[in-house]
């Protein structure tokens, strides 16, 4: 997909007239049957004229480049394809976002599709539309912060009754606020589609299709709309694609409009068959092995591993079949190699990591891949103090399946299966327990709990030491995680031994689960 397909007439349904009522719609891409121009830019090179319109189709085919020259061409209109004529526009130069940079097309981080810079020499660019309206208000933004950091930076304001950010970024975690926040997770410096429903009580935001945060955000309207900043104030450096707002709960057409645009602009892999394809909806999914087919053959990468051997580069991604053919190892040598990075197959970016080179856990040991059972494993160190951390913490827990084995069958509330910050939902026993009879969450000990496909009281079983393909279906979706694994801050309370595969649906797979089970026991042949 990409600019090309789009330059050839388009190979996708056209979003707008799929997904009607839109109120106002900005994009590189043509998004409605009846949009002819896309933007106007203006060059800096002097000639006359000094504005033009353009097309989708002329953005990508040489016809702006031609415009421009060897100058830069700037963005004074960007158009409204939603045939409401709340048309974006910047007429004060130097607050004009680029799209051409010295002659060349700014693309974006996949080196294909077209973007526009804004915040660009520390100037605050900005585009302006009018939009009058109350809630609910849907917001479907792809963008990329190419900055991250704790400073506020909003890339979708609203002036209306109080400030309203539909799209902010503030110590590195994504927001929407109406009068109060609904917070979530962490911003990456890379594309994301940013998913904002303003519904008062029932306001959610997320990233790339991922879980939803719920929470009451206030009831403020909006008069106005402000792109790649509030007003003049909290410009990100950002880059903006396509932003598709609705004056209405569009939350039954998320998953639809959703794939439109990632189809368009692919973010993030969707599998055509496989695991994933199978059992979709995962949360999270972190595996050695590949959880998805994808229509362009490729693998996904599965982990970045640090070698030890201080050769440069230190860090490199690496697929299932990599782990296993002697590319990783040929990567680490005769060293050791540490997980910094599990990587979500979900499709959510979700990735778990480990900055802290002492607190990484190992998938390769003198040289030698380490394996469970014959298949790749990450080993943990038998002091619980190796860690790796979700970007974001998921809150809405309800279908666990771990593939993995304990270390030592140690005591005191050690080896917790998932841990977070803050909460203890997953507690282990006081002695070997899988889990606490007490302290853990009532939802998930009183839940549907098997070992091997044997339902068993986690609360009364010990720790072996083997390996397991532990099933935990919770009562309801109210199990908080964050990371793999420990319990807040506490050292020597992560997980001690080796861990293949973790997956999460914030849904009830109690239909799913024993076929969710035989795939999973297949590949790693657990029990009989």
């Amino acid at each position: 997909m990409g600019i090309y397909s789009q330059a050839a007439g388009g190979d996708l349904p056209l979003l707008l007239d799929i997904y009607t009522g839109a109120s106002a719609a900005y994009s590189l891409r043509k998004i409605a049957v009846a949009t002819t121009n896309v933007i106007k830019v203006r060059r800096t090179n002097g000639l006359t004229p000094v504005e033009q319109d353009f097309t989708a189709e002329q953005i990508t085919d040489g016809t702006l480049l031609a415009f421009t020259g060897s100058g830069d061409g700037r963005v004074v209109t960007w158009y409204d394809q939603s045939g409401n004529n709340a048309h974006a526009t910047q007429v004060t130069q130097n607050r004009q976002p680029r799209i051409v940079s010295s002659g060349v097309l700014v693309l974006d981080s996949s080196g294909v599709n077209p973007t526009m810079e804004f915040h660009v020499n520390n100037v605050g660019s900005t585009l302006n539309a009018p939009l009058v309206g109350s809630q609910p208000f849907t917001l479907f933004n792809l963008r990329r912060y190419r900055v991250g950091g704790t400073t506020t930076r909003v890339a979708i304001g609203y002036a209306g009754s109080g400030n309203s950010y539909a799209d902010n970024n503030i110590a590195g975690s994504f927001r929407t606020y109406y009068g109060a926040y609904v917070i979530q997770g962490a911003n990456n410096t890379d594309r994301e589609i940013f998913y904002s429903l303003a519904n008062g009580a029932s306001t959610a935001v997320s990233l790339n299709g991922g879980s939803e945060v719920i929470g009451n955000a206030g009831t403020a309207g909006a008069s106005a709309l402000t792109i790649g900043a509030a007003g003049l104030n909290f410009a990100p450096e950002m880059n903006e694609q396509e932003i598709v707002i609705y004056n209405s709960n569009q939350s039954s057409n998320k998953a639809g409009i959703l794939t439109n645009i990632n189809t368009h602009y692919n973010l993030y892999p969707v599998p055509i068959s496989g695991f994933l394809y199978d059992y979709s909806g995962a949360s999270v999914a972190y595996s050695l092995r590949q959880l998805g087919v994808y229509a362009d053959g490729n693998e996904v990468n599965v982990v970045k591993v640090r070698r030890s051997s201080g050769i440069v580069p230190v860090e490199k991604d690496f697929t299932s079949t990599e782990i296993t053919d002697g590319t990783l190892t040929t990567f680490t040598g005769s060293g050791d190699g540490f997980v910094s990075k599990w990587y979500d197959q979900s499709g959510n970016g979700n990735h778990a990591t480990q900055n802290t080179i002492l607190l990484q856990p190992k998938i390769v040991s003198g040289g030698v891949v380490i394996l469970d059972n014959g298949k790749p494993a990450i080993d943990y160190d038998n002091n619980g103090s190796s860690n790796l951390v979700f970007a974001t913490r998921l809150t809405n827990n309800r279908s666990v399946f771990f593939t993995f084995s304990p270390g030592a069958v140690s005591t005191s509330y050690k080896q917790f299966v998932l841990g977070d910050a803050s909460s203890y939902n997953y507690a282990s026993g006081a002695a070997s327990q899988w889990l606490n009879s007490t302290i853990s969450l009532a939802s998930i000990r009183n839940g549907v709990n098997r070992i091997n496909t044997v339902t068993t009281d986690l609360t009364t079983t010990n720790r072996g030491t083997t390996q397991v393909l532990m099933t935990m279906l919770h009562t309801s979706s109210d199990a908080i995680a964050g990371q793999i694994s420990k319990d807040r801050t506490n050292t020597g309370r992560g997980w001690s031994g080796k861990y293949q595969e973790l997956i999460i649906y914030p849904t009830d797979q109690t239909s799913n689960s024993t076929s969710i089970e035989a795939n999973i026991n297949t590949h790693y042949t657990i029990y009989p």
